[in-house]
């Protein structure tokens, strides 16, 4: 052992380290395990340990144990068959390196109750069960205790039962994301993440079709609660996968249950989650308690889960469907199906726009009757890469096939399609459509972009149509040219459209351009207090592509024409 120490201490070369640099090291190197590696070091500060001791008092292997004392170089030294700290830097280390976790109390439990309180109401269609306050309590402290949250980034992929939130609570100072496809909890969560001063990033995403770019490879713990089907948990697991770093420490948490005469279920979704190359570390019966979903008794499991580097591969590999339907309840579920459209209600579609050719340019969806002159684009390939230019160039209007929107999808649409003319159909009772101020609110946020009409109860009872016709950019004041310019370009880099919208909008309007760092500076300006946006205007939810708008309109400096 003498001569292993010798060899790490050659390799280390690192003589008088201050305990800051060897903790960011640390932390750099073994992520949400840091706590552990953590704990090492504060034993070695304070009494002599021979390897088994620790080993046992941190449960890491041997092997990492010995790359902590590699790290450690010579700050550590071995006698007799024991490490520790050399003892006129075992002060600055214990005082760096000894763990005070922040006890919980009454009152953290009393603000995460009257956050589930005030929520959002769940959706059935999108299989929102409501967990208990103490659980999302639970399930903060749980965290809190098992993986160092000051050297980690967090994932939540779905957060109906704000675990988020109730981990700003218990520890304050985290970094979070939180992916989900509900507007209303995306903004109920990110305006009391501001109020709390907490750091959590809320971004709007269907796991079905499209994963924001900046969140790949971006968490060290992903925490997810999704929908209770196979389909369901494969979708939401992997994608998780997609957002952790590629290491050996990164932790995927799930929750999921199965009613006691049921394990045949239990077995099906296990055997999704092995066949992704992921491993368990373990299972805890019943750590979660939920208002309702009593097929499976009110609880569910606690899953702490591994990917591998087999995940990767499969991952890599995996085609994915177009649209899945993965849910237990409403349009979406395992059962349901979109009846295909005849081609009378077609063609009542079409009619809505007048001058309208005798094809359209291309349809969007599923629910098209099949044509032998018109080009179909899936929906999963329209969220994802927009329109072929197939279409998008062609003469006439192009339609989309919204029944199954659950409710954001009539927005992304509007602002994925740049086409003279849009016709989607969507259910009456859809949020955007069935009030005037949901109406109201979509027209104001495109009215730079198009202008909307609204056929309720067309063309048949509990169907509407909305159509979009492109504003003429010629008669646009500077400031609906340069939101228009954003607009156009919501799946690509929000900075830079924003830099070149300016630039585009001095050229054309005045008589002095705007230089790039000149733009820069404006848009530095303009955003100086704001909060941190997602790199593309299609990944924010719907609040922030508003805030973000009224920001844009303060930057332009020219005149109306």
């Amino acid at each position: 052992m003498p001569q292993d120490r010798q060899r790490q201490g050659s390799r280390s070369h690192r003589d008088g380290r201050a305990p800051e640099e060897v903790s960011e090291e640390i932390r750099e190197r073994f992520g949400p395990y840091s706590n552990r590696a953590a704990r090492l070091v504060a034993v070695l500060s304070e009494r002599s340990c021979d390897l088994n001791e620790l080993v046992q008092c941190s449960t890491l292997s041997r092997k990492s144990v010995e790359e902590i004392l590699s790290i450690l170089g010579e700050d550590v030294e071995w006698l007799e068959g024991k490490f520790r700290i050399q003892p006129l830097k075992s002060e600055a280390y214990r005082g760096r390196f000894t763990q005070n976790p922040r006890p919980p109390n009454s009152s953290d439990k009393e603000t995460i109750s009257q956050f589930v309180s005030n929520a959002p109401r769940p959706r059935a269609a999108l299989d929102h069960v409501v967990a208990t306050p103490d659980t999302a309590f639970r399930r903060a402290s749980w965290l809190a205790d098992h993986y160092d949250l000051d050297s980690s980034t967090l994932l939540f992929v779905g957060d109906h039962d704000l675990t988020s939130l109730a981990t700003a609570v218990v520890k304050p100072d985290i970094r979070a994301i939180v992916l989900d496809i509900d507007e209303d909890l995306l903004k109920y969560i990110d305006v009391h993440a501001r109020h709390m001063g907490a750091h959590i990033r809320a971004y709007y995403t269907d796991l079905r079709f499209t994963f924001p770019p900046e969140v790949e490879g971006s968490s060290d713990i992903a925490f997810t609660d999704p929908p209770y089907t196979p389909q369901g948990i494969k979708l939401f697991a992997s994608q998780a996968v997609h957002g952790l770093r590629s290491n050996d420490y990164s932790q995927l948490i799930i929750s999921y249950g199965f009613g006691e005469q049921h394990p045949t279920l239990g077995l099906k979704v296990q055997e999704e989650l092995s066949n992704l190359g992921i491993v368990f570390d373990a299972i805890d019966s019943k750590f979660n308690r939920y208002y309702g979903a009593q097929a499976i008794g009110s609880s569910s499991d606690l899953y702490t889960c591994r990917p591998t580097s087999r995940t990767r591969k499969i991952l890599g590999n995996a085609t994915k469907t177009d649209k899945p339907n993965i849910y237990t309840h409403g349009p979406q579920s395992l059962e349901a199906a979109s009846a295909t459209l005849s081609t009378q209600v077609v063609q009542l579609i079409l009619s809505t726009i007048g001058d309208v050719s005798d094809q359209p340019a291309g349809l969007v969806g599923d629910g098209w009757p099949i044509s032998d002159n018109t080009q179909v684009v899936r929906l999963k390939t329209f969220f994802q890469n927009g329109l072929p230019g197939a279409v998008s160039k062609r003469q006439g209007p192009v339609a989309i096939d919204l029944r199954d929107d659950p409710g954001p999808w009539l927005l992304r649409s509007l602002l994925i399609a740049n086409v003279p003319r849009l016709v989607a159909i969507v259910p009456d009772s859809h949020p955007d459509i069935q009030s005037v101020e949901g109406r109201a609110v979509l027209s104001n946020l495109l009215g730079a972009k198009y202008r909307l009409n609204f056929r309720r109860n067309y063309p048949s009872t509990g169907l509407s149509v909305l159509t979009a016709s492109a504003v003429v950019t010629a008669d646009q004041s500077a400031k609906d040219r340069l939101v228009r310019y954003l607009l156009d370009r919501s799946q690509g880099n929000l900075a830079n459209a924003w830099r070149e919208g300016l630039i585009y909008v001095s050229a054309k309007l005045s008589e002095t351009t705007v230089t790039k760092n000149e733009a820069r500076s404006v848009i530095q300006r303009a955003t100086e207090n704001a909060p941190k946006f997602a790199s593309r205007l299609i990944d924010m939810p719907r609040h922030q592509i508003i805030e973000l708008m009224q920001l844009v309109n303060r930057s332009i400096t020219l005149p109306d024409r």
